[in-house]
């Protein structure tokens, strides 16, 4: 798997930085396991700017008035069929065979970028691909 990370120095945001880890973390494992040992994975960070793309499914309130920060996982696994993402979300579900998920890591995610005021979105094809994109209050750096 090649990865690439991208993050730019000096972009803040502010809350649980274990919690918030652990939500990357979720996303970046979900990931690996959909390249299944070859692939392309990015993480990355930046200002967010505009809307969410239209081909993406918004999870959480799309916007604050504030600056935020936006953070983007993504992946060219085999992807996530249409009927099932509006679910992913959900807990306890899971498209993973028996003893390998309990369906709690993207509920998990939600959870923490709901506690920390952001919202999620998500945009996949089958067999090119998804990308969370999650967006956070920022903060200003400090001095």
């Amino acid at each position: 798997v090649n990865l690439e990370v991208a993050v730019p120095a000096g972009l803040c945001l502010s809350g649980d930085r274990q919690r918030l880890q652990q939500a990357i973390f979720n996303l970046v494992g979900n990931a690996l396991d959909a390249l299944e040992g070859a692939g392309e994975l990015h993480v990355s960070a930046r200002p967010a700017s505009g809307a969410y793309p239209t081909d993406a499914l918004v999870f959480g309130p799309a916007g604050s008035g504030q600056p935020q920060v936006e953070i983007e996982v993504r992946d060219n696994g085999h992807g996530i069929a249409a009927d099932i993402l509006p679910r992913i979300f959900d807990p306890f579900f899971t498209t993973k065979d028996v003893g390998y998920g309990l369906g709690l890591g993207l509920f998990i995610v939600f959870e923490i970028v709901e506690e920390h005021g952001g919202s999620i979105a998500v945009k996949s094809s089958p067999g090119q691909g998804t990308t969370f994109l999650i967006r956070l209050p920022a903060q200003e750096p400090a001095p």
